[in-house]
């Protein structure tokens, strides 16, 4: 009955067909609203016809969420002409439901009489390449449109030819998302028609597109067009050190980019050396990422030297290649010059422990740290020595990720010293370490302390009965913690009793995973009765 909410925000609650109808049934009247968030409630088309009323008589909505509820095109129409009339609507989320091609035709009626449109989010709706066509049409004349997101739509390449006549109309375009269609290199043709300077738009992603090399002449062609991009994702394109070459000529001039994204590629040491000019000539670059490109030693050193005088660097991912000990001693080199570095993903990188003591030694005075990733890395208990010293002085550290190393109980023994005291740690990944009974008892003062953690992974370790008893009775007051993998680590039914305590106190509880672990009829006993309260519990693995 109250007439004067602007506010309504009901997402994340699975409302369904039934809860629709009596939420609208009572608030149908409400004339006033101006932002409305109904997302992830299961609607679907039936849901949307219950609240066709309620959008009807709100013509001053401004922002309008119906993003995950499963609205088909006949939920579409009904959505599409309900809000004809709106001439405040601003923003309009739709991603993730299944409109597709004549839903976005429904839709199409909507977006052309409304000129204050400033955002569309239509990701993941199978709008297809038909679809897109309907889109860019209806959008063709309209000058304010600020975002713009068809990601993972199945858009083929047909699916930009009214595109190029959207972008060069619309002079207010700051972010565009295509990511996760098959534009191919025909979409990149289409892109290179752009004929003047769309310079408003500061963000593009590109990634997962097919794209490869032959389109990067288009592209670079494109970047051109797009003097103030700062955002650049090119992921998941197949570009080689060829593409890279093309490419680069279109990247050389851009010095506001901040955020480049080339991971998942297949670069190589020469397409680094590529793009190496590119990278030199920015001096704005603050998140890079390069995982996943089969760069080695060689491809590292030349990196290194092209960021060497780089001051601004926050993010840097290299997962995923195989630049060993010597790149990671290049690379290091040029992190102490970087105060401002928050997250550092060397995973799968064979670096070892001389890898990471490198690493380790030039990281000491960065106050600002707090993801690290060294999964996979060969690192011993010895690395993890200079590590200590640096986790001791810095509190800032929120995401620790050293599974599948060498560390053992020397590793343990350095990092719960470290970590005693520490207030930080959300996140600590210390899986197949080698690490003991006697390693896990090191670490318990870090779980009595830090009530914050939210993540542990110990699975694959040897701790043994007594090492799980102590783990769990260390965790035992965390009501934070929402997933804990300890599995394959022989702790039988006794080391599983000690987990009560914890379960009784914990009532976020999203995963547990005690797989492998020898649990017989009497951990089983005493497990069901303490999950049993834990409404939180999605995933409880006892195989």
């Amino acid at each position: 009955n109250n007439q004067t909410i602007e506010d309504l925000d009901i997402s994340n609650n699975e409302l369904g067909v039934q809860g629709a109808s009596l939420l609208w049934g009572e608030i149908q009247h409400n004339a006033n609203m101006k932002r409305v968030n109904i997302s992830s409630n299961s609607l679907g088309d039936a849901g949307i016809l219950c609240m066709r009323e309620f959008l009807t008589n709100n013509q001053n909505i401004e922002v309008l969420d119906l993003a995950d509820n499963g609205i088909g095109p006949e939920g579409m129409g009904i959505v599409s002409q309900a809000i004809k009339a709106y001439s405040t609507l601003k923003q309009l989320f739709l991603r993730n439901n299944r409109i597709g091609c004549e839903g976005t035709k429904k839709l199409k009626k909507f977006l052309r009489n409304n000129d204050r449109l400033e955002v569309i989010d239509l990701r993941d709706n199978h709008i297809g390449t038909r679809g897109a066509n309907y889109l860019f049409k209806a959008l063709k004349e309209k000058k304010n449109i600020i975002h713009l997101s068809i990601a993972h739509n199945t858009i083929e390449v047909e699916g930009l030819r009214y595109f190029v006549d959207f972008l060069l109309s619309n002079h207010s375009l700051i972010s565009l998302d295509l990511s996760g269609n098959f534009l191919g290199v025909g979409g990149a043709y289409w892109l290179g028609k752009v004929s003047s300077d769309v310079k408003k738009l500061d963000s593009i992603n590109l990634s997962g597109n097919f794209l490869a090399d032959e389109a990067m002449i288009n592209v670079a062609n494109f970047l051109k067009r797009t003097p103030n991009i700062s955002t650049l994702n090119l992921a998941k394109n197949k570009i080689s050190p060829e593409g890279a070459t093309a490419l680069n000529e279109g990247l050389k001039e851009h010095i506001h980019l901040t955020h480049l994204d080339f991971s998942r590629n297949l670069l190589g040491d020469s397409g680094v050396a590529a793009l190496s000019e590119s990278l030199n000539k920015n001096r704005h670059l603050e998140n890079i990422c390069f995982s996943s490109n089969l760069i080695e030693f060689e491809g590292a050193e030349i990196m290194a030297n092209a960021l060497e005088n780089h001051r601004r660097i926050r993010i840097l991912r290299m997962s995923e290649n195989n630049i060993g000990p010597s790149g990671m001693e290049a690379l290091s080199k040029i992190l102490g010059g970087n105060p401002y570095i928050e997250e550092l993903d060397f995973a799968f990188n064979d670096i070892g422990t001389e890898g990471a003591c490198a690493l380790f030694e030039t990281i000491q005075e960065n106050d600002m740290l707090r993801r690290l990733h060294l999964n996979s890395n060969n690192i011993s208990g010895r690395g993890i020595k200079l590590l200590e010293s640096f986790l001791h002085n810095h509190e800032m550290i929120e995401i620790l990720d050293l599974g599948c190393n060498k560390i053992g109980n020397e590793g343990a023994n350095w990092l719960g010293k470290a970590l005693k005291d520490n207030k930080s740690i959300k996140v600590l990944n210390l899986r197949n370490n080698s690490i003991r009974s006697e390693g896990a008892k090191k670490l318990k003062d870090l779980f009595a302390n830090n009530q914050r953690i939210q993540e542990i992974d110990f699975a694959r370790n040897m701790l043994g009965m007594e090492g799980g008893q102590d783990l769990f009775k260390s965790i035992k007051q965390d009501k934070n913690l929402r997933r804990v993998d300890v599995s394959h680590n022989q702790i039988g039914d006794e080391g599983v009793a000690a987990l009560e305590g914890f379960l009784s106190n914990n009532l976020l509880l999203e995963y547990l995973n005690l797989a492998g672990n020898n649990i017989g009829r009497k951990g089983f006993a005493a497990l069901s009765q303490s999950v049993h309260s834990i409404n939180s519990l999605q995933s409880l693995d006892l195989s």
